[in-house]
Parts: structure tokens; sequence; C-alpha cells
């Protein structure tokens, strides 16, 4: 996995946490590499990843795990 900036291990603390929180940045910063990192380090527990359409759901899936929902 790509080594994760400063602000990327400030996320994955605060989901290690159950805090709440969310991850607002441009295109292509890193967004998904993000997540995935909290998820896995959260293994089997659960959390809500919302984006604007469908095609970014698709490409975030493969690092994120199985979708309850997608909606249409």
């Amino acid at each position: 996995m790509i080594a994760l900036t400063k602000e990327q291990k400030q996320a994955v603390s605060m989901a290690k946490r159950m805090g709440s929180f969310k991850v607002s940045a441009l295109a292509g910063t890193g967004k998904t590499t993000t997540l995935a990192a909290i998820a896995k380090d959260l293994g089997k527990k659960r959390g809500l990843y919302l984006s604007f359409n469908r095609a970014i759901a698709v490409e975030a899936q493969p690092g994120l795990g199985q979708p309850r929902a997608i909606a249409e």
C-alpha cells in the first residue's frame, strides 16, 4: 500500500476512535486511498461511504469491500 500523508493518517485515527468525520478534497487527492486504509484498519466494522455518482462508487468498491446497496 502507498504511504499515507499526515492528513490521511489523521482520518484513519479518527475512524479508529469511531468518531464522525468527513473526507472532503479535490479529485485525485487520495480520498479513495484514505477510505481503503480505513476499511483495512477497521476490519469487519461497518461504515458509510457516500459518493456523488455510481461510477465513483463502483471504482471504490474493490478497496472498501462489498456494498450493502448502490443507488440507481
